[in-house]
């Protein structure tokens, strides 16, 4: 009894043995890859870890306070703020990467690192303190899901004592930023690795093209595409665990759970950036558009502007179904314009070389609206449209703003 009792327990142990081998083994050789194509990178910098705690933050332009655990940053009315980092004396050859933990970064439209160098005494003058070379500026990503993570090694201006470093925040006019920690890091394997994860999802913003398209990518660099780096770690704890099956010394049993829980695995890498992008998507939606009457819904959506402008001409164009003439050279303005004057009878030569039709097939009565036209132009002095092959019809202006211009023909 006690030796059956004995043999089970090894079989059972052996198969979880075996499952936790292979997915180590491939979890070891996927963070080995991964970590030989981030050595290939330029040579690393070294230096102590320089923190901004939200203590140390203050900022010019826009408004700024400290509340319990960060720096609470209010954009300008021309939804612009500025925050100067304090120095001591730090090389930035030291450092390769910038990190920022902050909230409500989605909401900026964009964010830049700003610094400037001292340069370099010249021997034959004398000199009280070397002077500040010209502000360099990069882009910061602010769409990824773990931070900011900045590689400063991709700046060639990145070189030399830093004299100021700031960073400048675009977005909506009041925008809250909370920042809770700035990092200036070494090039360890620790912080390539964290880079590494930091770049493996990014958030693509609530678009017209989100419902039928996911892009698959992760933030350049460090990931350009997130398939390869996955088929690698399941190819590689495939073939290793058909290694140990065919082995003259092991010879395990199969076990579909082995199989399994690394298909599993190379599943949920790959899926969880989409999730957390849908999730992120979601709660942008119901930020813009949730308890809205639908007026309100299409003032807050991307045709903001074409909704708007329909509403300004609908009550000029009498009952439906008045003929609309839609000239212009943007496929998604006649599209989204044609939609919201219905139900009138809109007219748009969509993919046609014309934006009108000959002039003789307009009639008195019909309306033209031009949405940013190129080729279609109205001439004040002789009340005329006008439009290639010298076509033109005698109209009245009727509406303007600065999407389009809505013409009553004579």
């Amino acid at each position: 009894m006690k030796e059956s009792l004995m043999s089970g327990m090894v079989g059972v142990s052996s198969k979880w043995w075996f499952l936790f081998c292979v997915l180590s083994v491939c979890g070891f050789m996927a963070v080995a890859w991964i970590a030989g194509v981030l050595s290939s990178l330029p040579e690393g910098r070294s230096g102590h870890v320089v923190e901004w705690q939200a203590a140390d933050l203050r900022h010019a332009p826009g408004s700024g306070s400290s509340i319990p655990g960060a720096y609470r940053l209010v954009l300008d009315t021309q939804g612009r703020a500025l925050l100067p980092l304090p120095l001591a004396d730090l090389s930035a050859d030291a450092y390769r990467f910038l990190t920022i933990e902050a909230e409500s970064v989605r909401s900026l439209t964009h964010a830049v690192l700003l610094w400037s160098v001292r340069s370099r005494h010249d021997p034959l003058f004398i000199q009280q303190s070397p002077p500040i070379g010209p502000l360099q500026q990069a882009s910061l990503p602010i769409y990824g899901w773990s931070g900011i993570w900045l590689d400063l090694s991709s700046l060639p201006e990145w070189s030399g004592d830093l004299a100021r470093v700031g960073i400048a925040l675009q977005g909506p006019p009041g925008a809250e930023i909370s920042i809770h920690q700035v990092r200036l890091a070494p090039d360890t394997m620790a912080n390539r690795l964290a880079w590494f994860f930091a770049g493996w999802a990014r958030y693509d913003p609530l678009a017209q093209w989100s419902i039928n398209v996911f892009k698959g990518n992760g933030i350049d660099p460090p990931i350009k595409f997130r398939m390869p780096f996955v088929v690698t770690f399941l190819a590689v704890g495939l073939l290793l665990y058909g290694l140990l099956l065919v082995s003259r010394r092991f010879r395990p049993p199969f076990d579909w759970r082995v199989a399994g829980g690394l298909l599993l695995i190379a599943w949920f890498a790959l899926d969880a950036p989409w999730q957390w992008q849908l999730w992120r998507q979601a709660m942008d939606a119901e930020k813009a558009f949730a308890g809205k009457t639908q007026g309100e819904k299409a003032l807050s959506g991307p045709d903001a502007s074409i909704y708007q402008l329909t509403q300004g001409v609908y009550p000029l164009l009498g009952p439906p179904p008045a003929r609309v003439f839609i000239a212009t050279s943007q496929e998604y303005l006649g599209l989204r314009a044609a939609y919201r004057l219905y139900p009138h009878n809109p007219y748009w030569a969509r993919g046609r070389v014309n934006e009108l039709p000959s002039a003789n097939q307009l009639k008195p009565g019909d309306f033209v609206l031009t949405l940013r036209s190129t080729v279609v132009k109205y001439e004040p002095e002789s009340g005329e449209l006008k439009w290639p092959d010298d076509q033109r019809i005698s109209a009245e202006p009727l509406y303007a703003d600065p999407t389009g211009q809505l013409y009553r023909v004579h």
